[in-house]
């Protein structure tokens, strides 16, 4: 995933520098909002329709950035990504957020290309009716 988001960054952005870089901590902050979405849908997805940032939310009320500035990074400006879907893969999550995202103003792609956003975590978990969510965070370096 990461060579991916530098090749798109390359190919689509205009980063004099497109490098990103994985961090296992904020991996694992990632994975814990997939776990929590995945345990709780119907309270974080249903239950907010109409909100734009739905999903985005944990169970406990934290948005991304709470999330990933208790684990110490500074959350992007655009800080996560977040799909879910019948068997999804990653592969096909990234291609839902950089090249069908017009749902969300294109705000997924946006945090992919941004070429600030230095590091990333990435989490999964599965879910009720072969659903399996993913989430992708932002910080900055």
């Amino acid at each position: 995933m990461v060579a991916q988001i530098i090749q798109v960054r390359r190919d689509l952005g205009k980063c004099a520098d497109p490098s990103v870089r994985i961090n296992a901590k904020l991996s694992g902050i990632a994975r814990a909002h997939s776990v929590d979405l995945a345990k709780n849908y119907a309270t974080l997805i249903d239950a907010k329709a109409g909100d734009p940032r739905r999903g985005h939310y944990g169970s406990d009320g934290s948005l991304p950035a709470d999330r990933i500035r208790a684990g110490g990074f500074t959350p992007a400006q655009k800080p996560e990504n977040w799909a879910l879907g019948t068997n999804l893969t990653l592969a096909q999550a990234m291609h839902n957020w950089l090249y069908d995202d017009a749902a969300s103003n294109w705000g997924h792609r946006e945090a992919i290309l941004n070429c600030e956003y230095r590091v990333i975590g990435v989490g999964s978990a599965s879910g009720h009716n072969s659903r399996v969510y993913w989430t992708q965070n932002f910080a900055l370096m």
